[in-house]
């Protein structure tokens, strides 16, 4: 989603009074205080997504933590936000729930790592070794316990007065 207003405003209009917004959306990073996405080449495959996705003409998307300013915006009261960081992988995590979704993520971004190789074939200057090798190196660090690289999810509520 990338027009938050827009979701909140057709969300306020559709709501009857009393009714309950509910949204979660996912982010990204690295965790705090953990070294840099390690590898050189992640960074490197890092930066050629976003390379491949200005190239296709994608919009970057909208940062999910606009939501609350929207649906205040809209009419909406009693927003709160509750955030969730899940580390990406099943390490350091005692709760078992917390620890299913961070494997699954893991699963996620690889396959979506993957899915960009075609596009990135497409940028001057890569080859099928280079891409491969990038590929290689973002399973091999996310395999690796001290990665640093978690998921923020993010769950937002408001009323319609």
């Amino acid at each position: 989603m990338s027009d938050y207003d827009w979701l909140a405003q057709q969300s306020f209009r559709v709501l009857r009074p009393g009714g309950v917004f509910l949204s979660g959306e996912f982010d990204l990073y690295p965790r705090p205080g953990a070294p840099p996405i390690g590898l050189p080449n992640t960074r490197t495959m890092l930066h050629q997504m976003v390379e491949c996705a200005i190239q296709a003409g994608c919009e970057a998307g909208c940062d999910p933590r606009g939501i609350p300013r929207a649906l205040a915006a809209a009419g909406f009261t009693d927003v709160d936000v509750a955030t969730q960081n899940i580390r990406v992988g099943p390490w350091g995590v005692a709760n078992p729930d917390l620890q299913q979704i961070g494997v699954q993520a893991q699963v996620v971004i690889l396959d979506f790592f993957q899915a960009l190789r075609p596009a990135m074939l497409d940028i001057p200057g890569m080859d099928a070794g280079d891409v491969d090798a990038l590929l290689q190196d973002v399973e091999v660090e996310l395999d690796t316990p001290d990665h640093g690289w978690e998921i923020t999810y993010q769950m937002v509520w408001a009323r319609k007065p």
